[in-house]
């Protein structure tokens, strides 16, 4: 097998590695790390530098800067069992719209998270494409750490973990993750604390919730009145 040559876009140091030992040091644990494995080295320096020129033109927003949030989350009841995903989109820090739904009959609190993410993924495409700086806010590590540290390394892996078991919920993760390198360099990816009183936090909780009690599969607009107060006195998951 001939030498694969590792460009490390985002990590402690970037730039083109030969062997896996390096490029792991570099990408391991540090956030928003991505990296991807070329069969040349003139195909790896092609990838850099277009990293590079992109990088220059496109920057990761500031929290601050984001025109649009999406809160998502997920719940389970109990865990495994009934399962519901629920987003939460402002625009300009106004709440915009509600979802719910992806309900599950025997699902988990991880494959609600992945599902609420994945909604909130298709939301910041859209989003990104028509101009908007956009952030993506989630209570669940397991989900984030999924996109920004773990599934490019599963994806090499093809998609097995390092020693040699199934990455679970690949079925979800891996085009959520095919999605998310097209918007990497243009979506900010948050962890929030969950139940800590963060209002799209726990309004996507909520919604998670109304997934579960409606029973509702697909992916629907809350045209329910979005007083939030209201919605908030709902039970949380």
């Amino acid at each position: 097998m001939g030498t694969k040559y590792y460009v490390v876009f985002v990590g402690r140091t970037t730039g083109i590695f030969t062997n896996w030992n390096d490029t792991s040091q570099s990408v391991k644990g540090f956030p928003h790390a991505t990296h991807k494995s070329y069969r040349t080295r003139e195909a790896a320096e092609h990838a850099l530098q277009q990293h590079q020129r992109s990088s220059q033109e496109n920057r990761l927003p500031r929290a601050e800067e984001c025109e649009v949030r999406v809160y998502c989350d997920g719940a389970c009841q109990p865990n495994p069992g009934e399962a519901g995903s629920g987003v939460a989109v402002y625009h300009h820090n106004k709440l915009s719209k509600l979802w719910y739904g992806h309900y599950q009959t025997q699902g988990t609190n991880n494959t609600a998270e992945l599902m609420a993410l994945q909604f909130a993924m298709k939301i910041a495409t859209q989003a990104i494409s028509n101009g908007k700086t956009v952030e993506i806010c989630s209570d669940s590590t397991y989900a984030l750490n999924s996109m920004r540290q773990w599934a490019n390394g599963w994806q090499e892996n093809g998609w097995k973990k390092h020693k040699g078991e199934e990455v679970q919920n690949r079925n979800i993760i891996q085009p959520m993750y095919e999605s998310y390198l097209t918007i990497a360099a243009k979506v900010l990816l948050s962890h929030v604390k969950g139940h800590s009183g963060i209002e799209g936090n726990e309004l996507a909780d909520r919604m998670a919730v109304v997934a579960i009690a409606r029973k509702q599969q697909r992916m629907q607009r809350y045209d329910d009145s979005l007083n939030i107060p209201t919605i908030l006195s709902m039970p949380a998951g």
